[in-house]
């Protein structure tokens, strides 16, 4: 089963007012903002990852604005805290998960609100959707998760940045 590290959000209104209606993982995925990307890791690394994390402080994030992506995703996309997120995706990647590291993709930091069939479903969302007001939250935890084979995801850990503690 494919495993990921991900920060997990706190419910939100404004997010999950969006989520639950144009979104169908909605009620087996919270939301969350991933770093490394689902894939069958047979060694996820928990020590050294904890270890890393224990020097990186929390981090202040921003979300604005609903905006579409090639793939019919909806995302919230990061005004603060954008060039954080990244730094810590590379270094994830390069230091631990090198091997699952994908140059033809770029990444985004964004929260996924809805997911559609069509460029059409997409545009129809988009142009009924309000833009949120700015949201600022603190991610001071990251989370291993594994997708099941039904869909939900299963919090395997919690790792607390800037301590040495799991969250």
């Amino acid at each position: 089963m494919a495993k990921y590290f991900a920060f997990l959000l706190d419910r939100h209104e404004e997010i999950e007012k969006i989520r639950s209606k144009y979104d169908h993982l909605s009620s087996k995925v919270p939301a969350h903002l991933t770093i490394v990307f689902p894939n069958d890791f047979d060694d996820c690394k928990e020590d050294e990852v904890l270890e890393f994390l224990t020097n990186i402080p929390p981090v202040i994030v921003e979300l604005v604005g609903v905006t579409g992506s090639p793939d019919n995703l909806m995302f919230c996309t990061l005004a603060k805290g954008n060039d954080e997120i990244i730094s810590l995706h590379r270094s994830l990647y390069f230091n631990y998960f090198k091997e699952f590291f994908d140059r033809n993709f770029t990444f985004y930091p964004h929260v996924t609100v809805g997911r559609f069939e069509s460029k059409n479903s997409l545009q129809a969302a988009l142009n009924a959707t309000d833009d949120i007001n700015p949201i600022k939250l603190k991610l001071s935890s990251l989370a291993l998760v594994e997708r099941t084979d039904s869909g939900e995801r299963r919090i395997l850990r919690k790792f607390k940045l800037g301590g040495n503690s799991p969250a």
